[in-house]
């Protein structure tokens, strides 16, 4: 399974997450940046630009998402969303997902796999 993190964050901003998070770039794929892309959250293009980088494609590709931009975003993208209720409570989020989780406890691949659009 390939991994992105998709943010609308600049490479400044990700300097100082590296900083504090020297290991982050080796945990993922691909990092990609607000400078990568043309249109920010809401518009697709972030995650177009992922799945594009990683050789995926919206039926087999899952966005984890705690923003309402994000949500929105990802549900345009075509991909399955996952809601994180980190940011926003489950009620507020759960029209713009698929799915809502509170965190990753016990969120294994096999039960990404259960959710479905």
């Amino acid at each position: 399974m390939k991994t992105a993190v998709v943010t609308s964050s600049n490479e400044k901003k990700m300097a100082a997450v590296r900083r504090v998070h020297p290991d982050l770039d080796s945990m993922f794929d691909r990092i990609l940046t607000s400078e990568m892309f043309k249109a920010s959250k809401p518009a697709p293009d972030c995650f177009l630009l992922g799945m594009e980088v990683l050789d995926g494609i919206p039926d087999t590709t899952y966005v984890f998402e705690d923003s309402f931009n994000g949500l929105r975003a990802g549900m345009a993208s075509g991909a399955t969303v996952i809601g994180l209720a980190t940011t926003n409570g489950r009620q507020e989020i759960a029209g713009l997902c698929h799915c809502v989780i509170d965190d990753f406890c016990g969120f294994t691949y096999d039960k990404m796999l259960e959710v479905h659009k």
